[in-house]
């Protein structure tokens, strides 16, 4: 049972006995940490005096091979050392643990001083003081110490958090929205927990006459905290193609966030808009191939309550590229429109089209709302080595440090109703 499954049962069990509050990130890395050494103290003072201890134990057994300095005797010991269990020297019949007094009196008593057939450790202050100096090296079996657990995780696109699994070992990038499918790869550098949102950035892609086609980065979901941008200024003089040539533009840093990087927008074969105060989605499929960025300009009838449509392919909409008289406000609908010229049928399709407050509403630019990019780390995950019933009692210790008392038997029963409600 990984960290993820054990925290997910934990709360499982919380909400099934009805305990509020919330765990933050820092304090379930704590809980996760004290649990598990509460633990191993309390399985160390049965050591060797109960089996089953011993093997939930046995996952901390560790051998060393142990290099003595020629000059001082000295070795450190191995990192996590907690408990030797066994020490020996090739060279020595017998290699005998002793106390700060005892190997002080040992050397100057010549009937008991140290030799290499019966050589003498001391263990003082992170390390070992071996006499005769000239053993060369030892070889040591000890408990160690467990690891400080670690507990990783992402936020995914519903604020939702996620696991990140040991076995996460590449970062990676998730595209959300409407228009990702039209993006390539996607590289930045830089990303900190000051930039993003946990990870995230939420990006809007739209016309601007000044810059072109341009892709801007936000920290925030409400886009207002520009972080980073793109764009791509296509040569008008030579009118636009349809689709998009693939491209690999260079992200630069907004409000010094220190973002950069690089993005490859794919071809794609239609324009899409989104605004939510207005038109919540219009789309032009097998529009005429010059043409990739268009102007809406909406006119209201008023005496027929309906809307006409001009869509073209200037700023200033005096090239007319379809025209569509009958656009009802409030209303869902597709259909068919020609070009003015008669030669390039497109397909219209427009979702809630909603009242406007003016006579002339114009829509200048393909924008995208509601997408992000979400980047997942390599996991920092360190997961617990205790075996699957050792983890249990762990869980019992962390609820009990949320006010949650509970007996082994019936953390047992959760643990068994959670793996069904699991499959």
């Amino acid at each position: 049972m990984n960290l993820g499954r054990l925290w997910d049962l934990i709360l499982f069990i919380l909400n099934k006995e009805e305990s509020g509050g919330i765990i933050t990130p820092e304090r379930r890395n704590i809980l996760l940490s004290v649990g598990s050494q509460r633990y191993y103290s309390l399985m160390y003072e049965e050591f060797e005096k109960n089996q089953k201890v011993n093997d939930s134990l046995s996952v901390f057994d560790k051998i060393s091979t142990l290099t003595i300095d020629g000059s001082t005797g000295i070795s450190p010991l191995p990192t996590g050392y907690y408990h030797c269990t066994g020490l020996s020297a090739a060279q020595s019949d017998t290699l005998e643990i002793v106390t700060d007094s005892e190997f002080s009196s040992r050397q100057k008593n010549s009937l008991t001083s140290p030799t290499l057939k019966n050589s003498i450790a001391l263990f003082i202050s992170g390390q070992i003081m071996f006499q005769p100096v000239n053993l060369g090296t030892a070889l040591m079996t000890y408990l160690s110490y467990p690891g400080e657990p670690y507990y990783d995780y992402y936020i995914d696109e519903n604020d939702q958090e996620q696991f990140l699994p040991e076995s996460h070992s590449s970062s990676s990038i998730t595209k959300i929205g409407d228009l990702t499918s039209e993006l390539g790869t996607i590289s930045i550098t830089g990303l900190t927990e000051d930039n993003t949102d946990s990870m995230r950035l939420f990006w809007t892609f739209g016309w601007n006459d000044n810059y072109g086609y341009v892709i801007n980065f936000y920290k925030d979901r409400g886009l207002t905290l520009l972080v980073a941008h793109s764009n791509y200024q296509p040569d008008v003089t030579l009118g636009y193609s349809n689709p998009l040539p693939i491209l690999t533009w260079n992200i630069s840093e907004d409000n010094n966030s220190r973002l950069s990087g690089t993005i490859q927008l794919s071809p794609y074969n239609h324009l899409q808009w989104a605004d939510q105060s207005q038109l919540v989605n219009l789309e032009l499929n097998n529009i005429p191939s010059s043409y990739t960025t268009v102007y809406l300009s909406f006119h209201t009838v008023y005496i027929t309550n309906t809307y006409h449509l001009d869509i073209c392919s200037d700023p200033l909409r005096t090239k007319i590229i379809y025209s569509y008289p009958i656009v009802t406000s409030g209303s869902s609908f597709s259909d068919y429109i020609t070009s003015t010229d008669g030669n390039s049928t497109g397909y219209l399709n427009i979702n809630s089209l909603s009242d406007f407050t003016e006579d002339i509403i114009v829509y200048n630019g393909n924008i995208a709302k509601n997408n992000m990019f979400i980047f997942i780390p390599i996991s920092q995950t360190v997961e617990y080595q205790w075996r699957y019933e050792d983890q249990l009692k762990i869980a019992g210790i962390i609820l009990d440090m949320c006010g949650i008392f509970l007996n082994s038997d019936k953390i047992i029963q959760y643990a068994q109703m959670f793996g069904r409600i699991e499959k």
